[in-house]
């Protein structure tokens, strides 16, 4: 397995394990990191999501369909499923399953995530909430 794919695998097993730390260790200080919801976050609005998502989805969780190597990283298809039981966006917790395809796109230098974009649509899973 390349290395790439190896340290992919890492981040996807730390945030899996609700490990923040483990998770937050793989990322570089200064790491370039947008997610839909959030664009460049530093490390503590990184752990502050983190704890937010898995109060409001504890049992969420990445079940990754391939992770690819690149020149500088790896892309990760997944799709995040948990349910929600908490508090998400603001909204009460609806207590409905989600099923959120994602793509991940990370960079790497000496082991660490140094650029991260998250892909996915946020329209999907608001429908989701709503139970449509």
């Amino acid at each position: 397995m390349p290395e790439y794919v190896k340290l992919a695998q890492k981040v996807v097993d730390a945030y899996n394990s609700k490990d923040v730390e483990a998770f937050i260790g793989m990322y570089a200080e200064g790491a370039d990191v947008v997610f839909p919801d959030l664009a460049a976050p530093n490390r503590e609005e990184m752990i502050a999501e983190f704890h937010e998502i898995i109060e409001a989805i504890p049992d969420r969780h990445f079940d990754v369909s391939r992770i690819v190597a690149t020149e500088k990283g790896a892309m990760v298809e997944c799709i995040t499923k948990g349910t929600n039981t908490g508090s998400l966006f603001g909204m009460p917790p609806t207590n409905k399953e989600l099923a959120l395809p994602m793509i991940h796109v990370y960079d790497f230098e000496k082991g660490k995530v140094v650029r991260q974009r998250c892909y996915s649509n946020y329209q999907i899973l608001m429908q989701q909430l709503a139970g449509e």
